[in-house]
């Protein structure tokens, strides 16, 4: 069973339906993915033509009980409105009836400029697009429409296990806004840090930051402030000309390791840095554009920034805390297999989830907190034949025995 699948449901007189539902797919659904063994492929599919071909009839039905979690996206258009009253009735009322049998299992996600809601969803609330940027032909409307599916999707995986430690409805749960550790140096990294807070100060979409400038109250004692705020955050290190000299830059990035929180580097490197701090590698990177060339076509920030380039950004933030979502869902599940199995494949024991592939810095924090005989299950690929003898020889003595996903997952 798969963990994720989603659906883009549009009415086939809507021309950008099938161009939309294909970005969707392109980013989370390419081959790039399982190339890269980041786990994270998510199945998109689409209901638009009826099943018989027929010009006017409804897509064939949702099978909801074929995947863990269901995110159905729904394009609306005049078309579709209009069609809800009549052919396209029984699906729409399938889609609601399930949306309110089984939220925990299906999340229905209403893309729209107004009008009536659809049938069923009158209380789900509704992704409102009047006011996005230029129309939904351009990459930054099509970053935004991305930025509200993959933050939706992540914050209702984190209300199903919020649910599952604590019982009750998943209607009732909140979750806080995600959240971002901008790690920046005051140096160069300043105006940066303060263009991606003002920007999400004022965002629809569920995400806030944290600067210590700006956010630390006077008096708090930062260090201790710092480590709480990483240990619930993801971390975004904004990776400038003097980010790896600064000793507080690299302890925030060395704390998002210890807490095995998501991490993404937006690489901002212009004449180049003394000194490659080491242990910032092993996570996403992403080089971004700045100056009064930025993508986009609007206006720069302070930073030269621009806003489209700042929403890229946090999308490939969030994208990488989905990823560790699904990734732990996937991992679970295998595992559950494994200690099943006759033999097992799994020891008796506690299990240490890892987000990454395991690196030096992760076993030393493990030898650090007296921790020992765990299995350690992280994401593909399989450490290879160069950095498994570094790996074996710092964490010899420590019962650790390591389990690359997909050596569980093949497992006869």
């Amino acid at each position: 069973m798969a963990q994720v699948v989603i659906y883009v449901v549009w009415h086939p007189g809507d021309a950008r339906g099938e161009s939309l539902a294909e970005a969707i797919a392109a980013h989370l659904d390419g081959d790039a993915l399982v190339r890269e063994g980041i786990g994270m492929r998510v199945p998109v599919r689409v209901r638009s033509q009826a099943w018989d071909g027929s010009a006017k009839g409804a897509p064939r039905e949702i099978d909801f009980a074929a995947a863990d979690v269901n995110v159905v996206g729904v394009l609306e258009s005049w078309d579709l409105q209009h069609a809800a009253e009549g052919e396209w009735r029984p699906f729409l009322d399938a889609l609601a009836a399930e949306r309110a049998a089984h939220a925990d299992r299906t999340l229905v996600l209403s893309f729209g400029a107004g009008g009536a809601p659809l049938p069923g969803l009158a209380m789900v609330q509704r992704v409102a697009t009047a006011g996005w940027p230029g129309s939904d032909a351009d990459p930054a409307w099509r970053t935004r429409l991305l930025l509200h599916i993959v933050n939706a999707i992540g914050r209702h995986l984190k209300a199903r296990e919020k649910v599952a430690q604590h019982g009750g409805s998943i209607e009732d749960v909140l979750i806080d806004r995600e959240r971002l550790f901008l790690s920046h140096a005051k140096a160069d990294g300043w105006a940066v840090a303060t263009a991606i807070e003002d920007h999400l100060a004022l965002n629809r979409y569920g995400v806030e930051t944290f600067v210590d400038a700006t956010d630390l109250p006077g008096g708090a004692r930062f260090d201790r402030q710092f480590e709480a705020e990483i240990a619930r955050s993801a971390l975004v290190a904004i990776r400038s000309d003097r980010y790896g000299g600064r000793p507080w830059c690299r302890w925030e990035m060395l704390r998002g390791k210890c807490h095995h929180r998501p991490l993404l580097v937006v690489d901002l490197i212009e004449r180049g840095e003394p000194r490659i701090f080491p242990y910032a590698g092993n996570v996403p990177a992403l080089r971004v554009v700045t100056g009064t060339g930025a993508a986009g076509g609007t206006a720069g920030t302070a930073a030269g920034l621009a806003p489209a380039e700042i929403e890229r950004i946090v999308l490939a933030m969030l994208t990488e805390v989905l990823r560790t979502l699904i990734w732990r869902l996937r991992a679970a599940a295998a595992v559950k297999r494994a200690k099943a199995a006759d033999p097992p494949l799994v020891a008796a024991g506690p299990i240490a989830y890892f987000l990454r592939v395991p690196e030096l810095v992760d076993v030393a924090y493990l030898r650090i907190a007296g921790r020992r005989d765990l299995t350690i299950v992280y994401p593909d690929p399989p450490l290879d034949e160069h950095e498994r003898p570094l790996i074996e020889a710092v964490s010899a003595g420590l019962g650790l025995d390591f389990k690359a996903l997909s050596e569980l997952e093949t497992a006869p």
